[in-house]
């Protein structure tokens, strides 16, 4: 049976063993940058076999872990999450602005409030909430954010597919739903700074 030693070298130069490694949990807080492959200013010099799929050399897997902060207890969280809000919101963004050039080309103006939602609920809203997860990185290492993302991102969907069919009058069952799950996403994220916000330094 071979063993498998793993370690990291902090900021200050110190060993730092790591006899629990599960992959995607960040373990190690502040680990150089260094090339995926085992340098020896990584690895070299503790006589170790580190394997490739687990290195924890930062940009070997950007998405996998975050040297920021440690996540005590193996916590589940969205990784990138931050970058996920700004990319859906931007999604968002270059729909609404297409949407609103077809509103003005076939004069349907009475989609004006669906416009003006997208753009809010969709796009203004999720850049936001992808600029303050990059801000505060101790909000994105709480569990709350993937609550957060969940909650919000399938409310928006549910609320801006029904708001047609309220205007409509057809149903107000979605747009209901919808807008409800929203304001308990901004919920989860308002109890997530209020946890976590004061006292962390920004980025």
């Amino acid at each position: 049976r071979m063993g498998v030693a793993l370690a990291a070298i902090s900021d200050n130069g110190d060993l730092l063993p790591l006899d629990q490694i599960e992959i995607g949990i960040p373990i190690v807080k502040d680990t150089h940058t260094c090339s995926p492959s085992l340098s020896s200013s990584c690895f070299g010099h503790l006589g170790a076999f580190v394997p490739p799929k687990i290195s924890l050399c930062k940009g070997f897997y950007p998405g996998l872990y975050s040297s920021r902060k440690s996540i005590p207890g193996g916590r589940i969280t969205l990784k990138n999450v931050d970058r996920w809000f700004v990319l859906i919101g931007l999604l968002y963004g270059t729909f609404g602005m297409g949407f609103g050039i077809w509103m003005g080309i076939h004069q349907r103006f009475d989609q004006a409030h669906l416009h003006a939602h997208i753009n809010l609920i969709g796009f203004a809203s999720m850049i936001l909430f992808g600029l303050l997860y990059r801000s505060f990185p101790a909000l994105a290492a709480s569990r709350l954010a993937l609550a957060h993302f969940l909650v919000y991102n399938i409310g928006a969907a549910v609320f801006l597919a029904g708001l047609p069919l309220a205007q409509s009058g057809q149903t107000i069952a979605l747009a209901v739903i919808g807008s409800m799950m929203v304001v308990l996403g901004m919920l989860i994220f308002l109890a997530n700074y209020l946890m976590n916000g004061f006292g962390a330094k920004a980025a």
